[in-house]
């Protein structure tokens, strides 16, 4: 494992199992001059991918189909993921955060998420590899809703990567 310092603090601590608490404390510690620690001798890309696996399917393609999100809710999940009937993103995104699984809170009330910026970049490219037709859909999903929830800028920018321009 490799326990990456950067701009979002030490992100190698996603997933830490309890028996590893103290490697957890003594990275917390370091100061943030610090870039990497090698502490199991896996890479930051592989304890991602090794996370990602561990998911049930259902997880695994709600993590990818909302990758294309740069800040992710409940609601706006729910109209990506066609789950607006149920509702269902709301449990998910809390069963991830409470799972610590690369998934940062925005906010205090953690109605707002963004997943950690490696751990996107991952679920991006995945997402491109296996549902390549499908990228441009899920934009547009995202670009109605930002609009309709009156977010220009992030409308705008799911428009364009959806290379919708009428």
């Amino acid at each position: 494992v490799v326990v990456t310092l950067d701009g979002e603090g030490p992100v190698g601590l996603a997933g830490i199992a309890p028996a590893d608490e103290a490697v957890a404390a003594g990275v917390t510690a370091l100061s943030g001059q610090a870039r990497a620690v090698v502490v199991a001798g896996k890479s930051m890309g592989g304890r991602m991918a090794t996370h990602l696996a561990a998911q049930p399917e259902a997880i695994q393609d709600f993590l990818l189909t909302t990758s294309i999100l740069n800040r992710l809710s409940a609601p706006v999940c729910d109209a990506i993921t066609d789950r607006s009937a149920t509702g269902g993103s709301a449990e998910v995104l809390i069963k991830l955060d409470k799972a610590n699984l690369f998934l940062i809170p925005l906010d205090v009330e953690r109605r707002w998420y963004r997943y950690h910026h490696l751990f996107a970049e991952l679920l991006r490219a995945r997402l491109n590899a296996h549902y390549p037709g499908e990228v441009a859909a899920l934009h547009l999903r995202a670009a109605q809703w930002f609009e309709q929830a009156e977010e220009v800028n992030e409308a705008l920018e799911h428009f364009c990567a959806a290379q919708a321009f009428e």
